[in-house]
Formats: C-alpha cells, structure tokens, sequence
C-alpha cells in the first residue's frame, strides 16, 4: 500500500484524458471555443435581437472545441514528445521577449586558460 501512495508523487506527467490531451490542454481548448462561440453568439444577438442565443451558443462553441480542436491536437501530436508544442510556445515568447525563461548566448564560446 505505500508504493502506491509514493508512485503518484513520482509522476512527472499529466495523465491523458480525453482524445490525447491532458487537463490543461482540453481546459485551453474550453475556453477558446467558449469564447468564439460568445463572440457568436453576441453578433447573431446584434442582428436578430435574439439574446437568449448568447449562452447556447458559448455552450455549443466550448463542446466543438474541445472535440474538434482535441481531435486536431491528438494528431498534431502523433510522433512528438511530451510537452512538445508547450515548448515551442515558451520558446517563442522567449524570442519575443514576452517571456525570460531561456538562457540565449549570442557569440562565441570559449575556454580560456
């Protein structure tokens, strides 16, 4: 019974939950969609007056991206290693200097003696 109360402190990595994607990356997902899907439902609001489609909307645009964008990740994936594409977001705030994570030497380097 203690190696499985140890075993889960020694996991270094999100479990998959649903179509490939971890927590955080279905978590995103929702919130993309639900997002688009507000910004839907408030301009079909703006032109037919129909507000009681704001939420149904945010609701439908949440469960499409998750499905859909899951199933673009589970592929985008295929073949890539963990934490691959979370990388490449860091690195590229790095390199707009959003974000100071990396080291970044510029020249040459040298041993002297």
């Amino acid at each position: 019974m203690a190696l499985l109360k140890d075993t889960a402190h020694r996991i270094d990595k999100e479990p998959v939950l649903f179509l490939g994607c971890s927590g955080t990356e279905i978590f995103t997902l929702a919130i993309v969609g639900a997002t688009s899907g507000l910004l839907l439902g408030v301009i079909v609001g703006i032109i037919t007056s129909w507000w009681f489609l704001v939420l149904p909307c945010l609701f439908i645009g949440a469960f499409i991206g998750v499905y859909k964008g899951g199933k673009t990740m589970m592929h985008k994936k295929e073949g890539k290693p963990e934490g691959y594409y979370g990388k490449i977001i860091l690195s590229w705030l790095s390199d707009q200097g959003i974000l100071n994570l990396f080291i970044k030497h510029n020249g040459f380097w040298s041993i002297r003696k």
